[in-house]
């Protein structure tokens, strides 16, 4: 039982070490497109430091409008635009 303990904590001990993380850099500036069911957006990722970097992205989401009998608005499809930082 003892071993069994410690061949089970010895496998923990040596997997954390061999998962360390891998150094990354980011690169220069990004610049893309994304679509998806309900929208459409362009993004831009932009490098402040060697490990950080900012995601700005404009786009439009749609959605559908449920009419009803009191509103001005002849279709039921809404388009709205986003600003995402």
């Amino acid at each position: 039982m003892k071993r069994t303990i410690i061949i089970i904590l010895a496998l923990i001990i040596f997997s954390t070490t061999i998962g360390v993380a891998q150094t990354t850099s980011v690169e220069k500036s990004t610049f893309g497109l994304q679509t998806g069911v309900l929208g459409i957006w362009a993004y831009n990722e932009t490098k402040l430091s060697n490990t950080i970097a900012l995601r700005t992205e404009l786009g439009f989401d749609f959605g559908i409008w449920e009419t009803t009998y009191y509103d001005d608005y002849d279709s039921p499809f809404l388009l709205t635009p986003v600003i995402v930082l």
